[in-house]
């Protein structure tokens, strides 16, 4: 009677893993190298809520708060008081961030929808899933414009293990694009021998 009830504690827990802990803002260190189908990004330098990348094709761009793409040369205005609200991540937790780029307002509304395991080139993860609708507010006097984000945010690895994005205006109205994280290089997590 005690083993039927081990085998079933342990064959509920393989199909009903405890949810994942709340997974706190940690920045890549120097030197980790992302790659993505398609891409590759390493990591250049940290500053607050900002991480630099560099491309394959040696484009400089920086992730604020690990989800808003930001050009170096037009930076970004934001309150990321906002932004860190949405830290550490949990299953419900949902913010509105408004910020400023090139001139142009926007607006980002994030939303932790759940947990999803994943199978990618570089593993299989558990995930948070974060929904993200990003729209420009004023567009002086052009169409509007509106992208709808998916992304599955591993704290194992750190990073978005998947991403996709779905433009949402426009003549490329209902185009998307993604990809999956096919390895991943953290200087910090090598053991150093002496």
């Amino acid at each position: 009677m005690v083993l039927a009830a081990v085998a079933v504690a342990c064959s509920s827990e393989r199909y009903f893993p405890k949810p994942l802990p709340p997974a706190p803002y940690v920045q890549n260190a120097v030197g980790t190298v992302i790659r993505y189908q398609g891409f590759t990004n390493r990591v250049v330098s940290n500053d607050g809520w900002r991480t630099r990348f560099v491309d394959d094709s040696g484009r400089t761009v920086n992730r604020i708060g690990g989800f808003i793409t930001e050009d170096p040369a037009h930076p970004v205005s934001l309150d990321t008081s906002k932004l860190s609200r949405l830290w550490p991540l949990k299953v419900g937790n949902e913010v509105n961030v408004p910020l400023t780029a090139s001139g142009e307002r926007w607006a980002w509304h994030f939303q932790v929808t759940g947990e999803q395991r994943i199978e990618t080139p570089a593993g299989i993860y558990r995930t948070f899933v974060i929904e993200a609708l990003q729209e420009r507010l004023d567009s002086a006097g052009g169409p509007p414009v509106s992208y709808a984000h998916t992304l599955n945010y591993s704290p194992e690895a750190k990073t978005v293990a998947r991403f996709q994005t779905t433009i949402m205006s426009g003549k490329d109205n209902g185009r998307s694009f993604g990809a999956d994280l096919k390895s991943i290089y953290h200087p910090d997590d090598l053991l150093v021998k002496p």
